[in-house]
């Protein structure tokens, strides 16, 4: 078990708003969930919208660099506009998570579950956060309740009902756009600084700006045996990188002067 962390202060009150993105971050970038989502979004443009599967990749592609999620390609250049269909289809029911790599992982939960309170701020959906955060070993209800920022709240417009239409195009405002950011930061405690983990250094680039403290949590960084680096300079808009999310909170962070 780590030591207790160095956002506490001495009575053990967090001194920081920790958020962590999901996927490849909370679990490890080499697991197969990346390819296997993307596998089934390029399915469903080939098998629901009759695109041959190179097209359905590349569109999807579009929709991901564009809005940050593959979807709003399909509902804008196809005219798709069933979102449950598309959720069902991609975050299916009996994923095995573990044959993806998604395996418990005890520090983590250890961790968050010592400094409480922490944020899952993701462009996935509420049913795919979950089963990744139970296929981790932690009770997604008790460990994160209502501290779960989806593609809906990024979106502005909450969870809608079951078969409701995406948004328009207009509103789609996923992580790296400054919006989505916005939107976060208006559901956590803005009396806190902003801890903020991400695999994916141009989703730091915004929340750096806004003096959030970023770090990069990449497993394949050099770290030549440290437990984290201070202003990598391959990546200007990081704070910190670390391998493992969980070494965020052991970071000896001032919280302040960060940029």
């Amino acid at each position: 078990m780590d030591p207790p962390s160095p956002l506490l202060d001495a009575e053990g009150r967090r001194r920081a708003e920790v958020v962590l993105d999901l996927d490849n971050c909370c679990y490890p970038k080499s697991s197969a969930m990346g390819p296997h989502l993307s596998a089934n979004i390029t399915a469903f443009g080939v098998r629901k919208l009759g695109l041959r599967e190179a097209e359905a990749r590349e569109m999807a592609f579009r929709g991901y660099k564009r809005y940050g999620l593959g979807v709003a390609a399909y509902v804008e250049e196809c005219g798709l506009d069933d979102i449950a269909e598309f959720m069902e289809f991609v975050h299916h029911e009996g994923v095995d998570y573990a044959a993806l790599g998604v395996l418990p992982d005890p520090r983590l939960v250890s961790a968050v579950r010592a400094y409480g309170n922490v944020w899952v701020f993701t462009n996935g959906t509420h049913t795919h956060a979950h089963g990744c955060l139970a296929a981790l070993g932690f009770d997604p209800a008790a460990d994160f309740g209502e501290r779960v920022i989806s593609c809906y709240e990024q979106w502005g417009v909450g969870r809608p009902p079951e078969g409701a239409p995406l948004p328009p195009p207009e509103v789609w405002a996923n992580k790296p756009h400054r919006a989505a950011y916005a939107r976060a930061a208006a559901r956590i405690d803005a009396s806190l600084p902003v801890v903020f983990a991400d695999d994916v250094p141009k989703n730091l680039e915004v929340p750096h700006g806004l003096g959030w403290v970023t770090v990069l949590v990449d497993e394949s960084y050099p770290l030549d045996g440290a437990a984290y680096r201070h202003r990598p300079p391959e990546h200007p808009a990081a704070h910190y990188v670390v391998a493992h999310v969980a070494d965020l909170f052991q970071l000896p962070l001032c919280l302040s002067g960060q940029n």
